[in-house]
């Protein structure tokens, strides 16, 4: 299993997201002054990377992208702030690692102070294919979550989250495996196999 203790590079730059008038919230380096978080972004192994989810959500587009992460889970009490740190991988092409920095607010529970398992569900599909579309140019369709609920995540709070490849893709198909963490403790755990999209998003 990879050691993805280490992590990222430069501050914080973040803005916010105007779409149609509704103005999404910005998340600020307040979500995530933890110390952990700080090693983790002054780490020089790592380097930010977009939410490409949240640039491409429009509804002024004929198909919105992603308005779920994009929009809807974007807000005070539910995704709070999210951030990306990327390690690109070495020669032998399979330790590339993706890290995940995520708030949550209260308003995503099952249970008093727990996280949904669907929004873990939702997350762990959302880290996989971040770092596959760093890896793989075409556009990419989960087709397989392989999800293992290990301890409840508590809310409101930070995880982190990280995903990474041991196997070489094969023909169409990407695996991608990602652990989300709280407080040092693993609670989910999946295998996601994403596949290549064939011309006019076919599977």
């Amino acid at each position: 299993m990879p050691q993805a203790k280490r992590n990222p590079s430069s501050p914080l730059q973040l803005v916010g997201l105007d779409i149609a008038g509704e103005t999404i919230r910005d998340e600020t380096d307040d979500d995530f002054r933890a110390d952990w978080c700080q090693q983790l972004f002054r780490h020089p192994a790592y380097t930010t990377v977009p939410l490409f989810t949240r640039k491409m959500s429009t509804p002024t587009e004929s198909s919105p992208y992603n308005t779920l992460m994009g929009r809807t889970l974007f807000t005070n009490d539910t995704l709070r702030a999210v951030k990306f740190l990327y390690k690109p991988p070495g020669e032998n092409g399979l330790d590339g690692e993706l890290l995940a920095l995520i708030s949550v607010g209260g308003g995503m529970c099952s249970h008093s102070d727990t996280l949904h398992g669907g929004i873990n569900t939702v997350l762990v599909d959302e880290i996989g294919g971040a770092l596959a579309n760093q890896l793989i140019p075409e556009p990419l369709m989960a087709v397989n979550l392989n999800v293992n609920l290990r301890n409840p995540v508590r809310t409101p709070g930070l995880i982190l989250g990280r995903a990474w490849i041991d196997r070489r893709p094969e023909g169409r198909k990407v695996w991608v495996k990602i652990r989300l963490e709280q407080n040092g403790v693993t609670c989910i755990e999946s295998e996601n196999l994403y596949l290549k999209m064939q011309p006019q998003g076919k599977l």
